[in-house]
């Protein structure tokens, strides 16, 4: 529904410049043109969101879910009976009554019976009449084949290079394709929140040794206050394992790797990827001159940061050599920050507080990957250590094309685009399409705004 709201014009007279005598026409025309002014401008306006934005006169709403969680189509809803998160899963071909948890592995989750409306899409359609379509981007296109249709994907390759889908990651012109970080925290996909915990279960953190100083809250977090763990170690760790509870058994778990399973596509039968990009946000607070440890393993590669607060000195090792040293900008010490550590694409990336910090591309030995259940982990020595909040997150794992068409890399054209759904499994794309169909210039029509 639309609402119109009125439109108040206030004249504003300045008294010292009146005179008795003076006649009150000219406030009144001053009056009058101040109100046309706003009704042109008020009709203006509709004008530039009738031909620039689309959905805003007649609602564009999302009917699938092949870019879930970005964009969820028509959905229903659960909330976890055993830790409490909210969860969601497509309300199309549902062949379920309840859903799996993926924080905690809880499989009785009763959906709500109500079905909810995909989300309402504002369309901007001046951006890429200005420029071209960047990787990355969410954009809307005309439908091949379905011209009054619109579709809308996320743009992963651009006219005149190679494109190739390669354990789960986009490789262009035969080099993985980065993400900066912005773009890693829209894509990513929650795996664990401390937010929400069981408690007839075992933590998903840690503490490494029984004489750990890592010490858990009653809200999810974990305080670090003397280190009295063994001094041949350099930090006192706290370690994330990954497990899930065995089938028929809900009350045991067992420790495996992250994989792309998603309670959105509960009715999906497929068999699962391990998933090596990672990223880890933790909310905390650090006093003291000792130094803060992260690690992260990507299944093939460990990787540790040794960060000081105190001087704002950044050291990264990979598999035990250093191989880069940073400066912080941003100051640590006596305020709660919020800290990135990604593993996305073969790069290693610190942030604090969406600030960039240290970044380091490698590539991954090769052979297969074996990703573990212990991949992520934070330590500190002679610290004193305040974690309000600890999430994991994993990349999108783009599966291969079923078709044999596109099993192969794949060489666009000067005006063709590869797009892809953010929901892998179960999206029709450029993967997808006999001939390994791509969608060209003339048919985007916009891209989203924020919603």
């Amino acid at each position: 529904m639309l609402r119109a709201e009125g439109v108040r014009a206030v004249a504003i007279v300045n008294m010292h410049h009146l005179k008795p005598q003076a006649s009150s026409r000219k406030p009144r025309r001053l009056l009058r043109r101040g109100v046309e002014s706003l009704v042109v401008l008020s009709i203006a306006t509709l004008l530039a969101h009738a031909f620039l934005i689309d959905g805003w006169l007649v609602p564009c709403v999302v009917s699938s879910g092949s870019m879930a969680p970005t964009l969820l189509g028509p959905h229903r809803a659960a909330r976890c009976s055993a830790c409490g998160m909210p969860l969601v899963c497509d309300a199309d071909e549902l062949t379920v009554d309840s859903l799996v948890c993926p924080n905690c592995g809880w499989p009785n989750n009763p959906l709500d019976p109500r079905t909810l409306a995909g989300d309402r899409l504002l369309i901007d359609r001046a951006t890429l009449g200005v420029r071209p379509p960047r990787r990355w981007e969410v954009v809307v296109f005309r439908c091949s084949g379905h011209a009054r249709d619109y579709c809308v994907k996320r743009i992963v390759g651009l006219p005149g290079e190679t494109v190739e889908i390669r354990d789960g990651d986009v490789y262009i012109d035969g080099q993985i394709a980065h993400k900066t970080l912005k773009q890693q925290r829209a894509m990513a996909i929650l795996v664990h929140d401390s937010v929400y915990r069981d408690p007839h279960l075992p933590p998903r953190w840690r503490p490494e040794g029984a004489r750990s100083a890592w010490q858990p809250t009653t809200d999810g977090g974990w305080n670090f206050r003397q280190n009295t763990a063994d001094v041949s170690s350099p930090a006192d760790w706290l370690t994330y394992v990954h497990c899930r509870r065995e089938v028929g058994s809900p009350e045991t778990t067992e420790e495996i790797p992250i994989r792309d399973d998603d309670p959105y596509n509960p009715g999906a039968s497929r068999r699962l990827n391990d998933v090596a990009d990672l990223l880890l946000v933790a909310r905390l607070q650090l006093s003291g001159s000792g130094s803060l440890w992260l690690r992260a393993s990507d299944g093939g590669e460990v990787f540790q940061l040794e960060i000081q607060p105190l001087s704002g000195r950044v050291v990264l090792q990979r598999d035990g050599k250093k191989v880069q040293a940073s400066q912080l900008a941003a100051r640590l010490l006596g305020r709660s920050v919020e800290l990135v550590l990604s593993t996305f694409d073969q790069q290693v990336l610190l942030a604090i507080d969406g600030r960039v910090e240290l970044a380091f591309d490698y590539r991954r030995s090769d052979g297969p990957l074996r990703p573990v259940s212990r991949p992520l982990a934070i330590g500190a020595n002679d610290l004193e250590v305040t974690i309000q909040r600890l999430q994991v997150y994993r990349d999108i794992y783009y599966t291969p094309s079923t078709h044999p068409a596109n099993t192969l890399a794949r060489q666009l054209g000067p005006d063709e685009y590869f797009i892809l759904g953010d929901n892998s499994p179960i999206s029709v794309d450029s993967r997808s399409w006999m001939g390994g169909e791509t969608v060209r210039g003339s048919q985007f029509v916009g891209r989203p705004l924020a919603r």
